[in-house]
This record gives structure tokens, C-alpha cells and sequence, in this order.
């Protein structure tokens, strides 16, 4: 009985791993493909992946004027405090501003782009596990 409830205890205090890739299902809670109606974008597609403490990020675009797919990148170092994830970028394209993140269970949530926490015009992405 008691080995058991230890290991009831255990699993349930288990720190999330981000080891892997995720994919992006959402941003600012609509379901891909997103249409930023303030901005220049539909965004199709994203992944993050993570391998020891780096992290790299991609986000596909298609232009609404053109209708010209792009891709953004960026690439850094990732610490993890229990469930909070912070980031430093050192590789890619314009600052890919990563603030926020939070693992949970084969989730991640993180705030990106803008001028930062709780800007209107900061992105909240889910980005889930792949197979």
C-alpha cells in the first residue's frame, strides 16, 4: 500500500520532458490554418523541436497581398525550471521572440513574436507532440 501510493505520488509529480518535436496545432486559440487579421499572414504550419538544452523553431506563412509561402526560423538555447520553459535565441532569421513557455503532459504553450508579454500584437501558440 505504501509503495504504491509513493509511486502514485511520484508519477504525479513527474516534470513534463521536451525532449522531441512538436507541431503547431493553434494560435491565439483558432486551429491552423490561422489568419492574423491584423497582420500580413495566414500561417499553414510549425514545428519546435528540442534536443538537450537547444531548441529550434519554424513557422510557415502565406503572404496575403501575393500569396507567397515563407518560412521564419530560429534556433537558441532552452532552459527548463519544473514545467516553465525560458529561451535564448542565437540563430536565425529577425529575432524569433520566444517568451512564456510552459510544457504540460506532450504540450507546449509559449508566447512569441510581438514586443513582448502581452502585447496585442504577441502570438499564444500550442504546439503538440509528433509521433
Amino acid at each position: 500500500m505504501v509503495a504504491a501510493l509513493a509511486t502514485a505520488c511520484s508519477e504525479s509529480t513527474a516534470v513534463p520532458t521536451v525532449e522531441g518535436t512538436f507541431g503547431l496545432t493553434a494560435l491565439n486559440g483558432q486551429p491552423l490554418p490561422y489568419d492574423d487579421s491584423l497582420g500580413c499572414c495566414v500561417y499553414l504550419a510549425g514545428r519546435m523541436s528540442f534536443a538537450r538544452d537547444r531548441f529550434d523553431i519554424l513557422i510557415t506563412s502565406r503572404t496575403k497581398f501575393n500569396q507567397q509561402i515563407a518560412d521564419v526560423t530560429g534556433a537558441g538555447i532552452f532552459k527548463q525550471h519544473a514545467s516553465a520553459l525560458t529561451f535564448q535565441q542565437d540563430v536565425g532569421d529577425a529575432p524569433f521572440l520566444l517568451f512564456d513557455g510552459h510544457v504540460s503532459a506532450d504540450t507546449i504553450r509559449v508566447a512569441l513574436g510581438g514586443e513582448g508579454p502581452g502585447a496585442p500584437d504577441q502570438f499564444h501558440a500550442i504546439f503538440v507532440r509528433s509521433p
